[in-house]
């Protein structure tokens, strides 16, 4: 994250995997390096639970909000499909902005 706040200027999308655990923690647990939605290099990651990204992003100067899964079709109706970790809360997508007013975002953000 470091790496990161030093040369982003303002919005950071991250979509993460979450652990349920409560409270602020960082889990670790292994995953397979064949596959490259996983991992970069090694097989030991971190898995965030929502308040850990939270407390990690504003930590390097980030305010955020957790976009509201909300997957349909092509006729508007809900088709989780195969994004059952969004709908079980197990995966979200969080917008950061160092400037930017998140307030104006033109999306629907959990409350």
């Amino acid at each position: 994250m470091e790496c990161i706040a030093s040369v982003n200027t303002d919005v950071l999308v991250i979509d993460t995997l979450l652990s349920l655990a409560s409270g602020s923690f960082l889990e670790l647990r292994r995953e397979n390096t064949e596959e490259p939605r996983n991992t970069v290099d090694r097989a030991l990651v971190t898995v965030p639970t929502r308040k850990a990204v939270y407390e990690l992003v504003r930590e390097f100067g980030y305010s955020a909000v957790t976009l509201r899964a909300d997957f349909r079709n092509e006729s508007g109706e809900a088709d989780w499909g195969v994004s059952h970790d969004y709908r079980d809360g197990r995966r979200s997508a969080f917008v950061c902005a160092k400037r930017s007013d998140l307030a104006k975002l033109l999306a629907e953000v959990e409350q």
